[in-house]
């Protein structure tokens, strides 16, 4: 089943109270900030988050006991002195992703013993459930259990290090561990796509537990989310950490059986370092080797589905990394759609349901659509096409149209000068001209995302903001909630048509022109509800780019009709 309903429906309720009907259920998003709202107005969905927002348990007893040293860091910035637990500003390698517990390998402490394995990690066959299928269900380890889990660390040689063994009595179970195996064993839990494609795609024997219903929320990047998780990337500054004189052959855009064989080749190359590493470097190379051998093994099987979609090239014409990505996905969503009993879709912007469908491998005969229009009222939402210039690559290098574009914005900011809003651009360089080309007052008032900033700070700040701070950036078409006064006005300086500069895009659109539209649509419709988050929010929107209003007429039969009925077509 696929639900299409715009912002402020409700999505979120729609899809619990299926899961409570049907009795068991996994919730997917796209956002840990999504996993952690659902939770909040869920509580008994148990949440799963990946190994990265977790301290590796053995690791932090070294840090409190003030004697961890990590062997990856230079000596001098890795010590992690007694009580302080600052850990993101010296060492890296502390998460749980880093832990003995990844691969099983041989993990060093101060490089003076030796110790196999971790007494932390609890084991799902372990918990069990009390007031199973109630908004009071909780999930616990056995007593049993934790008897057992409590003498085997009491026997472990770990235990026999002298900053530790007078400390550390009483077990506890891994965080991470512990909330994977709280959530797999709950009735009702909620994921992130990023971790949990991984068990339902690429792992070979751990897969989740079979549920009634699998919830997709924001459905319309699965094809996105599938793409990022088996495509592969070979870069070579972090290979050489396992292969220090790794480099890279140029074998071209066009002979993919050529990168077959050096893959498989790289492959060998890691299975035979992996016994020689130390410490969360070993998980590491075993997690890219695994992934690596399931991409070689989709990529013999059917070559001309991958495409070689970037080759970046660095310091002396070397090549720095390679991407290669799937250009179709829909065999490997197969083992996703039959982990349930039923999948429920849900998104604001499906828009065209052959074409969604087609991208994940579902006919749409066999998918029940169920369209919702908005019911936000017209007035709050006007969209005005200014019809500024018709943009492009080459209308978008001329001085004269940066000039007008930047003039433009500059007056629609003082029109909403006591206003937050948003300026969605589609490139950085827009942004900067932009940013380059306006009064003095208005610049003071961008806040611009950065590849190298975390965007979560940026928009706090702009949340924070008691003056009125308007974001700029070709980055926040997506996953953004600027409801009521964080933002009464927002501007789309150009139709955003994905790039064909990237080779993965424009091979999709020569598969499929159609996909090339509806993902552009994707887009538009996205950004356009960045900033109308309920009946009784508002705030304008202005479309610069003249091409905006053809875009609409050749898409109308994918556009919805409370997206066109909003534009002011008099202007």
């Amino acid at each position: 089943m696929v639900l299409e309903a715009p912002t402020g429906f409700g999505k979120s309720g729609v899809a619990v109270a299926v899961a409570r009907t049907l009795g068991t259920s996994y919730v997917c998003v796209s956002t840990k900030d999504l996993q952690t709202q659902y939770a909040r107005d869920f509580p008994f969905l148990k949440v799963a988050k990946g190994k990265n927002n977790f301290i590796c348990t053995v690791k932090e007893d070294f840090i409190r006991n003030g004697a961890y040293n990590c062997v990856l860091c230079p000596t001098s910035t890795s010590t992690i002195r007694r009580n302080t637990m600052k850990l993101e500003q010296q060492c890296n390698h502390t998460a749980a992703d880093y832990g003995p517990c990844t691969n099983n390998a041989l993990f060093k402490y101060n490089a003076r013993d030796d110790y196999r394995g971790c007494k932390y990690r609890t084991l799902l066959r372990d918990y069990k459930i009390k007031n199973k299928g109630t908004i009071e269900e909780n999930v616990v380890i056995d007593g049993n259990a934790l008897s057992n889990y409590q003498e085997e660390f009491s026997q472990w040689r770990y235990l026999e290090t002298s900053e530790l063994k007078e400390e550390l009595k009483a077990w506890r179970p891994c965080e991470y561990y512990h909330q994977l195996n709280t959530a797999l064993a709950a009735s009702h839990s909620i994921f992130n796509y990023s971790m949990f494609l991984i068990y339902a795609i690429l792992a070979k024997c751990s897969r989740p537990p079979p549920r009634e219903l699998l919830a997709l929320d924001e459905a319309h990047r699965l094809e996105e989310e599938v793409v990022k998780l088996t495509g592969i990337s070979i870069p070579r500054k972090r290979l050489r950490k396992y292969i220090p004189d790794f480099e890279i052959t140029d074998y071209g855009y066009d002979d993919i059986t050529k990168w077959i064989a050096f893959l498989t080749e790289l492959e060998g190359k890691i299975s035979a370092k992996i016994g020689k590493l130390n410490d969360g470097l070993a998980s590491e190379a075993e997690t890219y080797r695994s992934n690596l051998e399931w991409a070689i093994e989709r990529m013999t099987a059917n070559p001309g589905n991958w495409i070689i979609s970037e080759i970046k090239r660095g310091y002396n014409n070397e090549i720095d990394r390679v991407e290669i990505k799937p250009l179709d996905i829909s065999s490997y969503c197969n083992s996703l759609f039959t982990l349930c009993d039923k999948t429920l879709m849900m998104s604001a912007t499906i828009l065209d349901t052959k074409t969604f469908c087609s991208s994940i491998g579902l006919l749409p005969d066999k998918v029940k659509f169920i369209p919702i229009p908005s019911y936000f009222p017209l007035e709050n939402r006007p969209i005005y096409p200014l019809n500024i210039e018709y943009l492009n690559y080459n209308t978008l290098n001329e001085d004269r149209v940066k000039q007008r574009i930047a003039a433009v914005v500059d007056k629609i900011m003082t029109w909403h000068k006591d206003h937050k809003g948003i300026i969605h651009t589609t490139s950085y360089k827009q942004r900067d001209f932009i940013k380059e080309n306006i009064s003095q007052d208005n610049r003071r008032r961008l806040l611009e995302t950065d590849p190298d900033v975390e965007r979560d700070e940026i928009i706090s700040e702009h949340i924070n903001a008691v003056k009125p701070r308007v974001l700029i950036s070709p980055s926040l078409h997506l996953g953004l909630d600027l409801k009521d006064d964080l933002s009464r006005f927002q501007v789309i300086i150009k139709v955003p048509y994905p790039s064909l500069g990237d080779r993965w895009i424009d091979g999709k659109r020569k598969k499929n022109g159609q996909w090339y539209q509806w993902q552009t649509a994707l887009k538009l419709i996205q950004g356009y509800g960045r900033s109308i988050r309920s009946k009784e929010d508002w705030a304008a929107t202005y479309v610069l780019d003249s091409g905006f209003l053809n875009f609409v007429n050749r898409n109308r039969n994918i556009l919805p009709t409370w997206f066109t009925s909003a534009i002011k077509w008099d202007m």
